[in-house]
């Protein structure tokens, strides 16, 4: 029977999408042999009919029916009604709580997936969220459960506007049987099934910015390396009108999560729903990105022209309809169409990129040669007070605080305000500058904002998921309400764990004298952690203008910059504008400029942007001479126009004026690092550590400017206090396990890189680097399921498709599997590089895997470019001496090598390296070993052996 009930569920599901014409030929295809089957089908549809459908109808759709149906005895009651139908219908009923947490508001739907409740959820202060539960067969087997929750869990990973953010997977017993639910988003709106059976058609304006969203949301998806497999209207949720519509798409990644092997006779099942399958799928083979985009033209055609394109008698592609040419659709949405229905799969993927590339969709990433991240610590201000004695309060018995302080700042609640969103961002901004100078008097305080770690933040993440890779053990939430003259801030201190408030205060502030703000929000913050002692005798925060105005355009600047990769800049440039126009003699707003100059030019290389920052500079200067700020952004223009010297002069005249400034501190540090002047770098950075003990980003920091050296076990110790300090981070365990690779304690590393990949299993340098760390032991074929899973995690990163290409390289008979990865990560550098053209290590990279694919001469001209744009780490130059052994230039290459051994790079680097085994057998290689050996101390891997 359960057999049964399963494929009947699935028969359901797709039948749903089907038109009733179309529904009754699929159900007369179930097999004669088993009316049973039918039967069941046939009253989950009727089911369906009387409860609706979580996925033709979203939450608000039949509210919005019964307050806009005209009253009549009869329709009075309709919601309420539905309501009652619906929770009759259900397994759970209203108000009962599931492990302790989410209280059922309401029955929604049953589908072929399971049933969908909206529920309160207590963790979240009672903010209600969409709860499904699962089919019981996936819950009954631990290897579809284990299954399902993988494809979930990854799911989960991929956060963009245009996709339905699913929060968790759970498993509940009570009541029995026990089962398995996943909570997401309760989207507004409808789906746009239920859009296209309206009288009215979809404009054409409405109709494009439709497919903008759909295609954003399913770029995001395929980056992330994942296949919808059932793109349809009615995984389409939209909400608003026009231009302005709001679209999401739902159900991404649980296609998969629910394949199965056919379970009545006839035909196989396909995941995904008939009329919108790809032809290659139909023919057997496996669902794609391809595939996806098959389906999203058959939805596009449904938007443009009212109904789905026509199968043809002869072919398994469908007809266009001639409507398509004659209602009005722009020709690029019509091309579009008729690429993504084309039988041909690389055409419909071409197009798609295209389509895009001219939308301006196309996503970005991060890409580093390892995701050592660059620390942002706070900026300028105010010196500290003395150190206090501190009395207990009825505070501290009321309301104790844990021994330990380390707080993340947080717009919490986020709110998308664009009036509000900036004065917290520039109250929490202040609070960060001043409270993390105090960490150098209370060493169990540490501050931190997601933006130092460079972590989104999404507005319906769980507080843990943000607390836990920041280090911090408390949430100092702001958010505010706004009155008719006035703004009341509220400061809550959270527990991440329970969600539970510890601590709150409130802060008014009248709109006249806003400029005031910062100083309260300050005030309050250090009185709810118990530091306030420490500010006795502070001066007031100056904030450099009186007027309200250019201070509430300068916050609004400052927000926009905090925009992930400098979505924001060119709104942030108009705006610092604005509050320069507001108050001429506002010096703050002219050096924020003159940074954000920088950066653009940084993206642009344009030399105009330089001069506009250099003259901003100028003016912050004359406006106010010990302005901080204005000397940082002297020094960033300086190095930009290779004036080094002078951008070292501008931190030491920033220094001056404010010698314990992290910001200036961190930035000099950088520098250094970029100059090679690693002894100064490395003694900045510990400079910082002593002002910030607890700041775990530059422990992580300070390992990376020892890996270059090739201090590998100094590195070690300050990753190790890193884990410390921040043990929910998979990032500083991940880079910890690639140290000890390089000390060859391999059983350390492994055990470093799988708490890394506990602590975040879709962390897919972890995998990369688990790889590395077995393939440095010659265990190839434990390494490759590794490498294979970085590359399925995070197909864009080049670096993934090297340490595969490195895998197979080493396993017998696998030279086309090399090459092929070899070539992916040629492929995924340049995308990299059309946007970074002067990363020197990118391009040397670049040329390693040309090199490797036996473009000789590319190769070579590509290296000449690295080194022309300054690719002289260890690992470019060791990148090099492999591409000229490779090219046949044995000299180049050992006088390279010799180089790089110099400066801290060990034999053991080359020991797993199959293109460099030749060289290794060279006199003059094991005679540089030796000397290396005889004149310094060597940290050699003790399991590893030159070859």
């Amino acid at each position: 029977m359960s057999n049964r009930r399963e494929s009947a569920e699935q028969l359901f599901e797709a039948a749903l999408a089907l038109d009733a014409e179309e529904r009754t030929a699929f159900l007369d295809k179930i097999s004669p042999s088993d009316p049973a089957l039918r039967r069941l089908v046939e009253e989950l549809l009727a089911e369906d009919a009387v409860a609706g459908s979580f996925l033709q109808h979203g939450p608000l759709d039949f509210m919005h029916e019964a307050s806009t149906d005209t009253a009549s005895p009869g329709d009075a009651n309709r919601f309420d009604d539905w309501i009652g139908n619906g929770a009759r219908a259900g397994r759970l009923r209203t108000g009962q709580i599931l492990i302790d947490r989410f209280t059922i508001v309401r029955f929604v739907a049953k589908g072929g997936m399971g049933e969908v409740y909206e529920v309160e959820d207590s963790f979240l202060c009672g903010v209600h969220v969409a709860l499904k539960t699962i089919l019981p067969q996936i819950a009954a087997d631990p290897g579809l459960q284990q299954r399902f929750t993988r494809e979930v869990l990854l799911a989960r990973e991929v956060s963009h506007p245009n996709l339905c953010p699913i929060y968790d997977i759970f498993h509940c017993e009570e009541p029995p049987p026990g089962f398995l639910f996943l909570t997401m988003k309760l989207l507004p709106g409808k789906t746009l099934a239920a859009k296209l059976r309206e009288s009215t058609p979809i404009s054409t304006e409405e109709g494009q910015a439709i497919l903008k969203g759909i295609a954003a949301g399913i770029a995001a998806i395929h980056a992330a390396g994942i296949v919808h497999r059932d793109i349809k209207p009615s995984n389409l949720m939209l909400d608003g009108a026009g231009a302005d519509i709001r679209v999401w798409i739902t159900d991404f990644g649980l296609a998969r999560a629910f394949e199965a092997e056919p379970t009545f006779p006839g035909p196989a099942i396909i995941a995904g729903t008939p009329a919108y399958i790809a032809p290659e799928v139909l023919m057997g083979h496996p669902p794609s990105q391809a595939s996806d985009l098959y389906a999203l033209g058959v939805v596009l055609h449904e938007i443009f022209t009212g109904k789905k394109p026509i199968k043809a008698t002869d072919s398994t592609s469908p007809v266009v309809s001639p409507s398509l040419s004659l209602s009005g659709v722009p020709a690029s949405c019509a091309q579009l169409i008729r690429a993504c229905l084309d039988q041909d799969p690389q055409r419909r993927c071409r197009a798609f990129q295209e389509t895009l590339e001219s939308l301006s969709l196309k996503p970005g990433r991060s890409w580093t040669r390892r995701k050592f991240i660059g620390v942002a610590a706070a900026g300028a201000c105010s010196a500290a007070g003395v150190a206090w004695w501190k009395k207990d309060s009825v505070e501290d018995f009321l309301h104790p605080l844990p021994a330990k302080r380390f707080v993340a700042l947080l717009n919490w609640p986020r709110t998308s305000d664009n009036k509000l969103a900036p004065m917290l961002s520039g109250a929490l901004s202040a609070i960060q500058r001043e409270l993390e100078r105090l960490e150098a008097f209370d060493k169990n305080l540490f501050v931190i904002s997601p933006e130092d770690a460079h972590q989104e933040v999404p507005s319906d993440a769980h507080l843990r998921e943000i607390s836990d890779p920041l280090g911090a053990n408390l949430i100092l939430a702001a958010s505010a309400v706004p009155g008719v003259s006035h703004l009341q801030l509220i400061l809550r201190l959270l527990n991440p764990y329970s969600n539970k408030s510890i601590r709150e205060r409130d802060v008014t502030c009248a709109f006249a004298d806003i400029t005031s703000l910062s100083d309260k929000a300050v005030q309050a913050a250090a009185r709810l952690l118990d530091v306030n002692g420490y500010l006795q005798g502070r001066a007031r925060i100056d904030q450099g203008t009186q007027s309200a105005s250019a201070y509430i355009a300068f916050q609004s600047a400052e927000a926009l910059m905090k925009l992930p990769n400098d979505s924001g800049l060119d709104a942030a440039i108009e705006k610092y504008k604005e509050a320069i126009e507001l108050d001429p003699h506002y010096a703050q707003p002219h050096a924020e400029l003159a940074i954000a100059y920088g950066r653009l030019y940084g993206i642009r290389r344009d030399p105009g942007a330089l001069d506009l920052a250099r003259g901003n500079c100028q003016v912050a200067l004359s406006l106010e001479p010990h302005l901080v700020d204005a000397h940082l952004a002297l020094a960033l223009v300086s190095e930009l126009t290779g004036d080094e010297r002078g951008a070292l002069s501008e931190f030491g005249k920033a220094l001056a004026l404010d010698p314990s400034n992290p910001k200036t501190l961190v930035w000099q540090a950088q520098l250094y690092g970029r100059l090679e002047r690693w002894t100064d770098a490395e003694q900045t950075f510990e400079r910082v550590l002593k002002e910030r003990p607890n700041y775990w980003l530059a422990y992580n920091e300070l390992g990376f400017v020892l890996h270059a050296q090739g201090k590998f076990q100094k590195a070690i110790e300050y990753l190790r206090d890193a884990t410390v300090a921040a043990p929910g981070n998979s990032l500083v365990w991940s880079n910890l396990g690639v140290e000890y690779v390089q000390t060859g304690n391999f059983a350390a590393a492994i055990e470093s890189l799988k708490k890394s990949l506990t602590v975040d299993p879709m962390f897919d340098e972890a995998a990369q680097n688990m790889s590395l760390a077995l393939r440095y032991q010659g265990k190839y074929k434990e390494a490759l399921p590794f490498a294979l899973k970085a590359t399925e995690l995070n197909p864009a990163d080049d670096i993934n498709w090297l340490e595969l290409g490195e895998c197979y390289s080493a396993l017998p008979n696998s030279r086309s599997q090399a090459q092929s990865a070899f070539l992916r990560a040629a492929k995924a550098a340049e995308l990299h590089l059309e946007t970074d053209k002067t990363n020197g290590p990118g391009w040397m990279l670049l040329a390693f895997y040309r090199a490797k694919l036996g473009c000789s001469q590319e190769a070579f001209v590509l290296m000449q470019k690295a080194d022309s744009l300054g690719a002289n780490d260890m690992d470019s130059q060791l990148y090099k001496a492999r591409i000229l052994e490779i090219l046949g230039k044995r000299d180049q290459a050992l006088a390279t090598l010799a180089s790089s051994f110099r400066r801290g790079a060990s034999a053991a680097q080359l020991a797993p390296l199959s293109d460099m085994e030749s060289l290794r057998k060279d006199l003059r290689y094991q005679q540089m070993i030796r000397a290396k050996s005889t004149n310094a101390e060597v940290d050699r891997p003790s399991g590893i052996r030159d070859l």
